[in-house]
């Protein structure tokens, strides 16, 4: 069971300084890993006391299912376009997934997170829980495009394309090398996207 805080219900001055440590505890996480995810040098990465810090999420468990959910939940915050085509919208969500494996923070959070996540149940489960609302919304965005498909159809070719995006981060995450042989895949991703959302149901 998770121990994550709730820190949109906590006070305002106590809620800034939650925000100012999840901001450091996810930078340790992401640069340093799990092994240097302890209380004091996240205390000492915020500025704050390490009673401070204890006060308000008194175990490390704590703060690292807090953070967790904090990242994690700040995906869900894509919306669906309502004056553009099905079409449309499913290629600005995939376009809003391919940029931020460009992001540095993503190029370094996520590998982290699926290594603990496959020793950390908790972890999994939250990983779990994004995976599913990442599919759920392409699952509809590929029905929109698609009518013909059935439910589960849609929702394989969904999950196939969430998992070949998530993959990418091993070619164009920011702290990989620009290779030479990579020029254009982003944009044959793309299309080879839209030909799978389009292919008729077998």
């Amino acid at each position: 069971m998770t121990q994550s805080i709730k820190v949109d219900a906590l006070p305002q001055k106590q809620r800034e300084r939650a925000l100012l440590i999840l901001q450091a505890a996810s930078e340790v996480f992401a640069r340093d890993g799990y092994a240097s995810f302890t209380l004091r040098r996240i205390a000492d990465e915020a500025g704050v006391q390490l009673k401070s810090l204890q006060r308000l999420f008194p175990t490390k468990q704590a703060l690292l299912d807090t953070v967790i959910d904090h990242v994690l939940h700040s995906y869900y915050n894509w919306t669906f376009d309502p004056q553009v085509s099905a079409e449309d919208n499913l290629t600005a969500f995939v376009d809003y997934l391919l940029c931020d494996l460009r992001d540095p923070f993503t190029a370094r959070f996520f590998p982290e997170l699926w290594a603990l996540g496959g020793r950390d149940d908790r972890t999994g489960e939250a990983m779990d829980e994004l995976y599913a609302e990442e599919i759920g919304r392409l699952t509809e965005m590929v029905q929109r495009v698609n009518t013909k498909l059935s439910p589960r159809t849609a929702r394989l070719r969904a999950t196939m394309i969430a998992m070949s995006i998530e993959g990418l981060i091993l070619m164009i995450g920011s702290n990989r090398p620009n290779h030479a042989d990579h020029e254009g895949l982003v944009d044959e991703v793309k299309m080879r996207i839209l030909d799978i959302v389009l292919a008729p149901s077998t």
